[in-house]
């Protein structure tokens, strides 16, 4: 059953908790889902996903206007995920549909808006997150927020190392420079709950990550 229906129009849109995941239904070829909720000055700042899917479903996204501002139109069931950082506060919707006519009546799918102070991560794959490039090591690892970064560089030049949740919250963000060969980087990141998080150092078009855990 879907307890949003009905809500085929952007008048009829359903408000739906933040931080929280809901399913519902795209139970016809012609059925829409609208949802509605509301960010805050404190995590104004919107990631929308749209998990799960029985069928190629996509999103549109509006702002406090009402105006369609960006979508996600993924092939197939891959998920389905915007990112709108933003400092205005307001209500905003968007809108589930099947691709092409596409529902599944019996099967639902999984949506949820997640809000934070900090801006979330808009480029590269969450999912690449093992060591790549020229960031060598980190350690300790685990640690309590407190370790050291090696970079490896082939000239000096300027660098920006960015940290980052599972959900793409950036945590940390920090400019610096890099020697030509190994460097070392004492970073220190305060009041990280215990978790994976990922580590990135960007020199030019040069990406590099990898994964760092937090233990207390």
């Amino acid at each position: 059953t879907d307890a949003y229906e009905v809500n085929n129009t952007k008048a009829k849109a359903k408000s739906i908790p933040v931080n929280t995941n809901i399913t519902a239904l795209i139970g016809t070829s012609t059925d829409k889902d609208w949802f509605s909720f509301t960010n805050t000055a404190s995590e104004p700042n919107i990631r929308v996903t749209l998990s799960g899917l029985p069928a190629d479903y996509d999103i549109y996204f509006f702002n406090t206007a009402g105006t369609k501002v960006t979508s996600s139109e993924n092939a197939g069931t891959e998920d389905e995920i915007i990112i709108w950082n933003t400092s205005t506060v307001g209500t905003y919707k968007v809108k589930v549909y099947g691709a092409g006519g596409s529902f599944n009546s019996s099967s639902c799918y999984t949506l949820n808006v997640s809000l934070s102070s900090s801006p979330f991560r808009t480029t590269g794959s969450l999912n690449d997150t093992e060591i790549t490039g020229t960031l060598t090591n980190i350690y300790p690892n685990p640690s309590n927020g407190n370790m050291v970064v090696e970079y490896n560089s082939s000239s000096p030049s300027g660098i920006q190392m960015i940290a980052y949740d599972l959900i793409g919250r950036v945590i940390f963000n920090e400019q610096s420079f890099a020697s030509e060969g190994t460097n070392s980087y004492s970073v220190n990141i305060h009041d990280l709950a215990p978790g994976v998080y990922v580590f990135e150092i960007l020199n030019g078009k040069d990406v590099s990550r990898m994964k760092f855990t937090v233990q207390k």
